[in-house]
């Protein structure tokens, strides 16, 4: 079990490594088993006299591209490098979808919607209450 996972320094290698789409699939995969990732992305301007400089993206965000399963938040960004934290949306266990839950009240007015109330017999005193 991980928790978080820090990138920093290390995107730009990926991408000189595997290339952008590679790097791109193994953020969005990370993303889908880690809560939160911190990444660093290197700007193109400081790999201009790199040989493999002109592999990065424009934008350093767009190697976040895939990552649908993530809020991400810009932490940082200025004229250095940007970093940025990716918070998981939804996590997948044996094949059962979980969101986060945005409040116990939300969730029990969703739940309310799902049941049928009974149109005799016992009477509903609150969620999931039967009385």
């Amino acid at each position: 079990q991980v928790d978080a996972v820090l990138l920093f320094n290390i995107v730009h290698q990926l991408i000189f490594a595997r290339g952008l789409a590679y790097t791109r699939q193994f953020i969005h995969r990370l993303i889908s088993r880690v809560d939160v990732v911190f990444l660093e992305l290197a700007n193109r301007t400081e790999y201009q006299s790199h040989p493999k400089g002109h592999l990065l993206p424009e934008n350093p965000l767009a190697v976040l591209f895939d990552c649908v399963n993530a809020e991400v938040v810009t932490l940082v960004k200025g004229e250095g490098r940007t970093v940025c934290k990716l918070v998981r949306r939804r996590g997948c266990f044996a094949g059962v979808s979980i969101g986060p839950i945005e409040s116990v009240q939300a969730y029990t007015a969703t739940l309310a919607r799902t049941i049928d109330p009974p149109t005799t017999g016992p009477r509903r005193h609150g969620a999931g209450c039967w009385c």
